[in-house]
This record gives structure tokens, sequence and C-alpha cells, in this order.
């Protein structure tokens, strides 16, 4: 296996070989930085040397007395920051190790801004990039879940806002467990889809992403997501879409969703939901889907459920349900699908195709 301390030799050396093939076309104090680079070539040099002569120079590196003994903790720091704003920034943030200073340039916002400008280019649109503008984007939205929250806030403000959609299904190859980004309420102002499912994300669903006050669709399906769905959920007026099925929600289905009434699509499904089905939930009449399958909702199933006309597919297997179906269900005249089974205190009268139990 290739030592790390040689690994970061080499990573050094193709940074400052950016650097200087693109000095003459960055805004950069180019006098500070030349004189200085002969100087860091020969840290280079000799930390090369300390790397193949020691058994882990990766311990140097993450011990606190030997730190300030690691040959790279010599360059200094204005330098490493004209220098590193030249990389992407998921390599730039291996190094916070290196020395305090280091991570406190690394982690502060003059510098995380010149980073992603140098990286991604100055131009901020509602549409995503093309081309290699694309690729580098798509390099940062891939790490981004897993970023410090600094980084994740800057990026937002420099490059997602003001889009209006956001799909990054899948977007989390890195690291697992990572929670939902707070500074994503900083796209209050104009994001109308957000979609985050399949990034293997945990913990709640903070306040913030209820300050989207402009969504109309939100997909944090295919997670790992707990805690409660909060109240704070019936601030998004205009959703029209709200998939959070196979997570780890539990409590009740909060009061405030019924007043969602511009919701065509509700799937809860596979998650840990327990408590009564409201009447109110017949408050949502353009309602056209609604999947609460896999959870433990007990208690009846409420007559107002047969009010919505507009249902196509319903599903409310293995849950706990008990008590007759009502009758009202089976006469929605568009309903392609009705499945109820797994609820063995369920009982049904009527000859039915739609329903299944």
């Amino acid at each position: 296996m290739e030592d790390p301390g040689s690994t970061l030799v080499s990573l050094l050396r193709s940074l400052l070989s950016e650097a200087q093939a693109g000095l003459g076309r960055q805004s950069l104090d180019v006098d500070s930085l030349q004189t200085k680079a002969s100087e860091l070539q020969s840290v280079l040099v000799a930390l090369e040397s300390s790397a193949l002569n020691s058994t882990s120079s990766c311990a140097a590196l993450k011990q606190p007395q030997t730190r300030e003994k690691t040959l790279l903790c010599c360059v200094p720091v204005e330098v490493a920051e004209r220098i590193l704003a030249f990389v992407p920034p998921t390599s730039v943030l291996k190094l916070r190790r290196l020395s305090k200073q280091f991570n406190a340039m690394i982690l502060s916002q003059p510098f995380i801004a010149r980073n992603l400008r140098t990286y991604l280019g100055h131009s901020v649109t509602s549409s995503p990039p093309f081309g290699r503008a694309s690729r580098l984007f798509e390099d940062c939205a891939r790490h981004y879940l897993a970023w410090p929250a600094v980084y994740q806030r800057v990026f937002t403000d420099l490059h997602l806002y003001p889009r209006t959609t956001l799909h990054w299904a899948h977007k989390n190859s890195i690291r697992a467990g990572a929670p939902i980004p707070i500074c994503i309420a900083r796209l209050a102002s104009s994001l109308v889809e957000l979609d985050l499912s399949y990034c293997k994300l945990a913990g709640e669903i903070p306040s913030e992403v209820f300050e989207l006050r402009l969504l109309e669709s939100l997909q944090l399906h295919e997670n790992g997501i707990s805690g409660v769905l909060k109240a704070d959920v019936g601030r998004l007026m205009r959703l029209r879409v709200l998939n959070l099925h196979s997570n780890q929600i539990s409590g009740f289905i909060p009061a405030e969703l019924y007043t969602l009434t511009e919701l065509r699509y509700l799937n809860l499904g596979h998650n840990c939901l327990d408590g009564l089905l409201d009447a109110s939930i017949g408050r949502l009449e353009l309602l056209r889907v609604l999947y609460l399958n896999h959870n433990h909702i007990n208690g009846g199933i409420p007559q107002a459920l047969g009010s919505l006309t507009n249902l196509e597919y319903v599903s409310l297997c293995s849950n706990e349900l008990c008590g007759p179906i009502p009758i009202e269900l089976a006469e929605i005249a568009g309903l392609v699908s009705c499945n109820l089974k797994q609820n063995v205190g369920l009982t049904f009268d009527e000859d039915s195709d739609v329903i299944s139990f």
C-alpha cells in the first residue's frame, strides 16, 4: 500500500504545478507566490525523503505532539491558501489535520469562496451547468452531504441559489449517516422541488426544511431518517408530493399534515408510525395516491377516506387497523387498487374488484 506521506507529497506537487500553470490567468498576487515557490519546492523534497524513511508518516500527522515537526506545516499559510484554491474541495478537506492553522484556513469562509469559485467558476444560474462545469459540479454534489457545514453553506450560496429544483437522489456515496443540511433553508425563496432520496441520510428532518415555503415536491425516501414528523410540515402549503417512505420515522401523523390541501401524492409507507388515522384526512380532496403501508397505525379506517373521490391507489396494508371497511371506499369511481391486507381486525361484507384484504 502506498505510504500516506508519499501520497500527500504527490498531491502537493500537483497543486504547485497547477498553481504555476494558472498564474497567468488568475488574479493572484503573483510576486508573493513566486517568491515562495522555490521554498515550497524544497519543503516538498524534504518531506518526500522523510516519508520514504518513515515507517508511518501518517502517524506523525495524527499525533499532536509530533504534528509541529511535520514539514508540511512549514508551508506559509498565505502561500498554501493561494495554491490550494486550485484544488478540488474534497482534496483540500483532507489536509485539515496538518495543523490548527491549516484547519482554520481551510474552514474560513473567504478561502472556501475562493476555492469553490476557482474550481467551479463564478457563474450562478437557476439551471444545472453543462460540459466540464457539469462534471465538476457533479463531483461536488457527490461529496456535498459529507462536507463540513460551512462548506455546504458557501456552496449553497454560490452554486445552488437561485435554483428551483434539486434532484440529488443517489448522490451521497461517500458517507452514510449524514444529516440533512440545515443550510438548505437558504434556498427558501427559490426551491420548488427537493429530492434527496437514496442518500444514506440519518437523523431527524430539520425544521429548516419546512422553511421552504415554495416547495411543491419533497422526496426523502429510502434513507435512515428518524424522529417524528414535525407539525412544521403544515407550513409547506404548496406541497403536492410528499414521499418519506422507507425511513425510521415514528410517532403520530401530525394533524397539520391534513391541512396540506394541495397534496396529490402521499407516501409514508415502511416507517414506524402509530396512532389513529384521523378523520381530517378527508380534507385532502385532491389526493390520488395514499401509501401508509407497513406501519403500526391502529384503530378504524375513517369514513372520511371514502370521500376522497380522486383516489386511485391506496395501500394501508400491514398495519394494526380494525373494524369495518367504509363502503364508500369501494364506491370511488377512479379507484384502481386498494390494498388493506394484513390488518387482521378489518371486516368487509361486500365484494370488490379493487379492495384486497
